[in-house]
């Protein structure tokens, strides 16, 4: 009777969940499931394939298979992979859903950038043209006062390069003016090795008043140099002299007495220089305003003088002359043994005529040594 009444029951369950399935699920679907001998609660399955009720500790007999989880998230935003969907719970007995598919990763986002916005440069500008050249420079300047060289021409400024593309050279600058006429000049110089050699030149050379005789005048920043060449030079006499008078203050117009010759001078002397052809004696006087007196202390002509065959050379220092700019000179030979006195070899040349005894000096160079002028193109004075 209790198994009877246990057979109503289930019948009854049956019939209405037989009608609760008709009603709420889906038409036709079978949804019967046998009764349970054992006393654990039923359990049921809905559309989705969620299992609701008590899970049994027995695994359902015959259970239809769980429906598929849902699929994979979205495709990722922007490259980020879908995330993948929750497997479906496993129905009593069902097989795992599967996992969605992975969302496909976006495109990379990064813009291509533009190209390359290299804009085409103009086109090269025409060369300019180029300047004028620059007007010459002006006439040299003034002469310059005080024999100083004229200042020459500022050069002139050379044109200006053409605008526009590659610039046009610049003109050539103008050429520098000419120096001014009459500017100073270098001075004449010729130095003398006081060695018996005669390095004397052409433009150092003059005649004298006698033949077979010449004399020699030069100068430079430091000295003055003279020489003479003839026989008596070279004759060793005790009584041959070679004088050379000077310009200078205080002076005299009267040469210095040798024996009984005394000159009259051209110019009022200051210094007399005298060397004795025995080449034992060289000595400088000077004229007090009265007289004629060997200069004090004695000059020291070592190395100043020199003397070779028929040949004597000699040099005055000119800070011992006082730096003179001009220089008023005559040379001349005497002899002044008795009986044989005479004057020759008389420089210049037309200072007296003829060679003898005793005449007096009537011509005179008058040197500029500052000037460029050689010696030779000076002429005699008065």
């Amino acid at each position: 009777m209790r198994k009877f009444l246990a057979w109503v029951g289930a019948a009854f369950l049956f019939h209405a969940v037989a009608t609760s399935g008709c009603a709420n699920g889906t038409p036709g679907e079978n949804i019967f499931t046998p009764p349970d001998t054992d006393s654990g609660p039923d359990v049921s399955v809905d559309a989705q394939g969620d299992v609701t009720g008590e899970t049994s500790d027995d695994t359902a007999s015959g259970g239809n298979a769980g429906k598929a989880g849902a699929g994979g998230g979205a495709a990722g935003v922007a490259g980020t992979a879908g995330t993948s969907g929750s497997s479906g719970a496993s129905g009593n007995g069902g097989a795992s859903g599967n996992g969605g598919a992975s969302g496909t990763g976006g495109s990379a986002g990064a813009a291509t950038g533009g190209s390359a916005g290299t804009s085409t440069g103009g086109a090269a500008g025409k060369a300019g043209t180029g300047g004028s050249a620059g007007t010459g420079g002006a006439t040299g300047g003034s002469a310059g006062t005080g024999g100083t060289a004229g200042t020459g021409g500022t050069a002139g400024t050379g044109g200006t390069a053409g605008t526009g593309g590659t610039g046009g050279t610049g003109g050539t600058g103008g050429a520098a003016g000419q120096g001014g006429t009459g500017g100073g000049t270098t001075s004449y110089s010729h130095s003398i090795w006081i060695d018996g050699t005669n390095d004397f030149s052409p433009d150092d050379t003059f005649p004298t008043t006698s033949t077979g005789y010449t004399g020699y005048v030069s100068w430079d920043s430091t000295y003055l140099y003279i020489g003479m060449k003839g026989a008596d030079v070279a004759s060793g006499s005790t009584t041959k002299w070679l004088l050379v008078y000077l310009d200078g203050s205080p002076g005299s117009t009267m040469g210095q007495t040798y024996n009984t010759q005394q000159p009259t001078l051209p110019f009022s002397a200051h210094w007399h220089l005298r060397w004795k052809t025995s080449n034992d004696f060289t000595g400088m006087q000077v004229n007090n305003g009265s007289t004629w007196v060997d200069a004090a202390p004695p000059w020291d002509f070592s190395g100043d003088v020199m003397q070779s065959g028929t040949y004597v050379e000699l040099r005055i220092p000119l800070s011992d002359i006082g730096y003179p700019v001009t220089v008023k000179l005559h040379v001349s030979m005497i002899n002044e043994a008795a009986g044989v006195e005479g004057t020759y070899a008389g420089m210049p040349s037309t200072t007296f005529s003829p060679d003898g005894y005793d005449p007096n000096y009537s011509k005179y160079f008058s040197f500029d040594l500052k000037a460029a002028k050689k010696p030779k193109d000076y002429l005699p004075l008065p």
